[in-house]
C-alpha cells in the first residue's frame, strides 16, 4: 500500500463494530496480530469497516507490550512494508 494511515481517538469510539474487533483482537497472540497486519498491508481499499478493524488492530499492537515504533507513530500506522517479530520488537520483514 505504501502509505501511512492516521488513526486516532480510538479510546472514545462507541461503534459496535470497533468494539467487536477490539474484543476479537484481545485474545490474539502477537503472532496472530502480525499475521493480520501483513494481510492488510498490501490492500488499497478503504471502507468504514476496515477503518474500525485497523483502529482495533493498532490498539491491540500498542497493548501487546512489544515495541511497534517501526510502523506505529503516534496516531499513525505505516503500511509501507510487511512486519515480523524480532525479540520484543515488531520490525520490517
Amino acid at each position: 500500500m505504501g502509505s501511512m494511515i492516521s488513526i486516532s481517538d480510538e479510546d472514545n469510539i462507541e461503534n459496535e463494530l470497533y468494539k467487536e474487533y477490539r474484543e476479537r483482537f484481545s485474545g490474539y497472540s502477537i503472532e496472530k496480530l502480525v499475521e493480520c497486519y501483513n494481510i492488510e498491508q498490501p490492500k488499497q481499499v478503504w471502507i468504514t469497516a476496515r477503518m474500525y478493524y485497523l483502529m482495533a488492530l493498532k490498539k491491540a499492537f500498542l497493548e501487546s507490550g512489544y515495541d511497534c515504533s517501526s510502523f506505529i507513530l503516534e496516531s499513525r500506522m505505516l503500511f509501507d512494508f510487511q512486519v515480523k517479530i524480532d525479540g520484543d520488537k515488531i520490525i520490517p520483514a
